[in-house]
Parts: structure tokens; C-alpha cells; sequence
């Protein structure tokens, strides 16, 4: 009687606790992949800052590191450094801050992620872009610069002047 009870128990816990132990797993595997997504694209996009796969991953951060407070510790130096008005004209060396709160932040991912003894902040302040990429963006930014300049002091413009009407 006994061996029957001990039998019906082992058939009915065995499948459930194979799936509960399934389900626990591939949701810590989802979790990670998740994590792995927003380092992964933060560091391809690190010298990137407007890339919008890079903000999407920077939105991401308080969900997938929840309950990593060091991350998310981080995460709040460098948005707080972002959004600091001492640093609005990219004035006091704005860039050099960011970067350093930026590359931090990744380093205490990586050491989350288990990358800790191979991937410091001394690997992911060495980004590569090559020197053409990086002339082409502030050729861009220079262009646009010259452009708003022009546009903020074109009088009316898209209209025309008075004394210049069209004549029918």
C-alpha cells in the first residue's frame, strides 16, 4: 500500500516539478538574454550617443536590471549627468564626463553578466570608429550648425519681402 502511495506521488510530482524546473530555467535565460541585448547595444553604440537601437537599450536598463542595484546606481549617475544644465553647451567637458559615467555603467554590467575579470572599464573606454565615421559625423553636425544658424536669421523666411511680391 505504502510503495502504491509513494508510486502515485512520484508520477505526479516527478512531471511537475521537470516542468516547474523548465519554466524557472528559461525564464532566467530569457532574463539574461534581455541583460545581454541592452550591454550588447550599448557597447556596439558607445560612441553612437544619438542611435536609436542605443536609446531604446538606455530605456531598457531599469527593467532588465531591476534587482541590480549597482546597475541601476549607475544608470541614475550617468542620466543625471545627461540631463545636468552645467553641461547644456557641451561646456566643462561635457563629453569626457559622459563617457566616463557611460563606460562605468558598463562596467558594472559586464561584471554583472560575469564578463568582470575579462571586460573592465579599461576595454570598453577603448572603442573603435574609424577616423572617417567620426569626420563624416562632425561634418553632419557642422552642416546642420551653419544650416539653423542661416535659418534663425533669414528674414520671412519661405515668404517673400516686402517690394519683392511676385507680379502677376
Amino acid at each position: 500500500m505504502i510503495t502504491q502511495i509513494v508510486t502515485i506521488i512520484a508520477l505526479v510530482l516527478g512531471p511537475t516539478l521537470a516542468v516547474a524546473v523548465t519554466l524557472f530555467a528559461q525564464n532566467r535565460a530569457q532574463i539574461r538574454n534581455q541583460r545581454l541585448y541592452v550591454f550588447q547595444t550599448l557597447m556596439a553604440f558607445r560612441l553612437d550617443p544619438f542611435n536609436a537601437e542605443r536609446i531604446k537599450a538606455l530605456g531598457l536598463i531599469d527593467i532588465v536590471f531591476h534587482n541590480v542595484p549597482e546597475i541601476r546606481a549607475k544608470w541614475k549617475e550617468y542620466y543625471e549627468s545627461l540631463n545636468d544644465p552645467k553641461y547644456k553647451d557641451l561646456a566643462n567637458d561635457a563629453a569626457n564626463v559622459w563617457r566616463g559615467k557611460q563606460n562605468a555603467m558598463l562596467a558594472e554590467m559586464a561584471q554583472s553578466l560575469g564578463y568582470g575579470k575579462e571586460i573592465k572599464y579599461e576595454e570598453i573606454d577603448r572603442a573603435y570608429a574609424p577616423i572617417l565615421f567620426l569626420n563624416n559625423a562632425l561634418v553632419a553636425q557642422n552642416t546642420a550648425k551653419e544650416l539653423l544658424r542661416v535659418l534663425e536669421h533669414s528674414e520671412n523666411f519661405g515668404t517673400p519681402r516686402e517690394g519683392n511680391e511676385p507680379k502677376e
